[in-house]
C-alpha cells in the first residue's frame, strides 16, 4: 500500500501520471442472477434429490442451485437452476417437475417441446416427460439469442428423457495439507 502512495507521488513530482501497471484498480464483484434464485451448491449434490432427471445444456456450467418449487409441496418438487456460459453469454436454465403446476395457456396451446415467450426476455416450455423448463439471460442478452438458444437447447435434447447422469461441479483448488 505505501509503494502504492509512494509511486502515485513520485509520478505526481515528476509531472507525469503513474502507469497502469503500477496503480490498480480493483475489480468489482459480480454475483449471477442465479444466487438470488434459490440455493446454490455443486451440481451432484443440488441434482441428488430432485424428482426428474434433469437436462444439462451445453456450454461451461457456472453455478448451480436447487430453486423452489413452483407448487406448495416444497420437499418433492423443488427445481434445478444451471447457470451457464455459451457463444459469449451468461444463461439461466431452470426446471421443475410439472407436479400441480399450471402451465400458461400460451405453452399449452403451443404444445410441448416449444418454446414460448413467458416474459420480455425469457422464454418457457414444457417436456415431454413433465418437466417445466425457463430459459433466462444474466446480463444483456438480446431477446432473440434467448429464443434461438432455446430451440437449440430442445434439439440438443432438452425436451427428451435424459438419463440420470449427472455433470461434475468444476474443480476447486483442494486446501494442501501441511506434511508430516
Amino acid at each position: 500500500m505505501l509503494a502504492g502512495v509512494a509511486a502515485l507521488s513520485a509520478a505526481a513530482c515528476a509531472g507525469r501520471t503513474p502507469s497502469s501497471e503500477s496503480v490498480r484498480t480493483p475489480s468489482p464483484v459480480g454475483t449471477l442472477l442465479i444466487d438470488a434464485k434459490g440455493v446454490t451448491m455443486p451440481v451432484g449434490l443440488a441434482t441428488r434429490t430432485l424428482a426428474f432427471a434433469p437436462f444439462f445444456p451445453p456450454g461451461q456450467i457456472l453455478q448451480a442451485a436447487v430453486i423452489p418449487p413452483l407448487n406448495v409441496d416444497q420437499q418433492r418438487n423443488h427445481g434445478l437452476g444451471l447457470e451457464y456460459a455459451r457463444k459469449g453469454g451468461m444463461l439461466l436454465l431452470s426446471q421443475w417437475p410439472q407436479a400441480g403446476f399450471s402451465i400458461p395457456p400460451q405453452a399449452l396451446a403451443a404444445g410441448p417441446c416449444v418454446p414460448v415467450p413467458y416474459k420480455k426476455d425469457g422464454v418457457l416450455w414444457s417436456t415431454r416427460y413433465n418437466v417445466v423448463m425457463t430459459l433466462q439471460p444474466d446480463g444483456r442478452v438480446p431477446a432473440s439469442r434467448i429464443r434461438r438458444e432455446a430451440q437449440e437447447l430442445v434439439a440438443a435434447g432438452a425436451c427428451e428423457q435424459p438419463v440420470r447422469t449427472p455433470r461434475r461441479s468444476p474443480r476447486t483448488p483442494a486446501a494442501s495439507s501441511p506434511r508430516r
